[in-house]
């Protein structure tokens, strides 16, 4: 499984439970409500449903297991999608419009009852866009990229922790050859620790801002 499945399959489950929760609440308040609504929905093959209790606990657990596993499908395949969108900018802000999106599926794919469910879809996505964004994040193995990154490397990701550099301007901060310097920050985009901007500018990744926070501790 990839990282960002990884972090949708963990955003996922935590967005659930407030999904799970209140279906199974309005079940257990209103359960005439329920049934009739069932019993609606499939016509004339409502009489072929067993009695009475039996009847709403089936109902029930289908309507828990269907309302948690939506959930947690829809959490990995955008977590998949997030895990490919991430990069060195706007990371929180495509957590956010995963999370929007989330909202979008909820409201087409599960159908819960009023009076609140629409609070409930809203607290869902946003808990799930916050955990996307920190169990992708905290996924890392920074501990690998410290035993792999040289002393050099590790100085030009202090360096671009305080700002956007071109790389003249990187080069004379450091007192480094240009030529020398290129080379290490093409070996440093290639392990997604650095990238440049619009304006060409280096600028550190979210994986480079905690390589270079975790060697400084």
């Amino acid at each position: 499984m990839s990282g960002g499945a990884r972090a949708g399959f963990i955003a996922g489950l935590t967005s659930a439970a407030p999904l799970t929760v209140y279906s199974a609440a309005y079940m257990a308040l209103w359960p005439e409500e329920v049934l009739r609504r069932v019993e609606e929905a499939l016509g004339p093959m409502s009489p072929m449903l067993p009695p009475l209790v039996g009847r709403f606990y089936m109902v029930f657990a289908a309507v828990v297991v269907a309302v948690f596993a939506t959930s947690l499908v829809l959490g990995v395949l955008l977590g998949a999608l997030y895990g490919r969108l991430f990069g060195a900018k706007e990371n929180k802000v495509k957590a956010f419009a995963l999370s929007l999106l989330y909202l979008a599926a909820l409201t087409i794919l599960v159908s819960l009852p009023l009076p609140l469910i629409h609070y409930v879809y809203i607290v869902s996505s946003v808990l799930y866009g916050l955990t996307l964004y920190l169990a992708y994040v905290r996924g890392f193995n920074v501990e690998l990229y410290l035993r792999e990154i040289k002393a050099e490397e590790l100085r030009v990701l202090s360096t671009l922790k305080t700002g956007r550099f071109k790389l003249r301007e990187l080069a004379s901060t450091l007192s480094l050859d240009v030529e020398e310097l290129y080379k290490m920050l093409t070996r440093l985009e290639e392990k997604d620790l650095v990238e440049l901007d619009l304006e060409k500018r280096y600028r550190l990744t979210e994986l480079g801002k905690l390589v270079a926070l975790k060697a400084s501790l």
